[in-house]
């Protein structure tokens, strides 16, 4: 009897160390936390009559770290304008941080970054607080660069309900400053996980929020 629980024991001991963990995360698993993904497509309503598309695809950029790196791309009613540059950048994701790799559509206007802008870890904690300065090359048209010094300073805050027209959801808020040669802009986003942006004030005083 000793010898058939012993017996039992040993094989359950075996079993339970023969079935695998729970599998780490990875870079697609955080780029799903923030609604991003080959293919991908958000539609924000902006005005009357006034819709803004983020269209997501894979970026030319290779990340170091074996991050995933996407390109952002705005229009509003199907053209850039200057305001959807400000939303147009190239994002890399790793297992555990989101940053910015570069600036606008690299086909009208390119902003080259001397480091990338750190955005947050991934998941979002309330509290943290990433603050860098970065000079930004930027081109117009293919034409002569001009660098112009960037202090970027993104916040985390709490939870918040939000309302907007593709329903209603729980997310984290996010402030983004941006400051340049005396002028200081704030975006503040609204992220749910899984889903992505939810609502957006940007740097250009709009507010998008997510269509159905």
């Amino acid at each position: 009897m000793r010898l058939r629980l012993l017996l039992t024991v040993v094989g359950t001991v075996a079993a339970l160390a023969a079935c695998p963990g729970p599998p780490a995360p990875t870079p697609a698993d955080a780029a799903a936390y923030l609604g991003l993904g080959e293919g991908v497509t958000h539609v924000y309503q902006v005005g009357q009559g006034i819709t803004e598309t983020h269209e997501l695809s894979t970026s030319s950029i290779i990340s170091e770290d074996g991050g995933l790196v996407f390109d952002l791309v705005a229009t509003q009613n199907g053209f850039v304008t200057d305001a959807t540059q400000d939303r147009t950048f190239a994002i890399e994701v790793g297992v555990d941080y989101a940053r910015v790799r570069r600036v606008y559509d690299c086909i009208v206007r390119c902003g080259e970054l001397s480091a990338p802008i750190a955005l947050f870890a991934i998941p979002l904690d309330e509290g943290e607080q990433n603050q860098g300065a970065v000079d930004v090359s930027v081109s117009e048209n293919g034409g002569a660069p001009v660098v112009a010094s960037e202090t970027h300073t993104v916040l985390v805050g709490g939870e918040t309900e939000v309302t907007v027209p593709a329903g209603s959801y729980t997310g984290t808020t996010v402030s983004w400053t941006r400051a340049s040669e005396g002028a200081t802009d704030t975006a503040i986003l609204v992220v749910v996980p899984e889903v992505g942006i939810v609502r957006w004030d940007g740097f250009d005083g709009s507010r998008l929020e997510l269509a159905p």
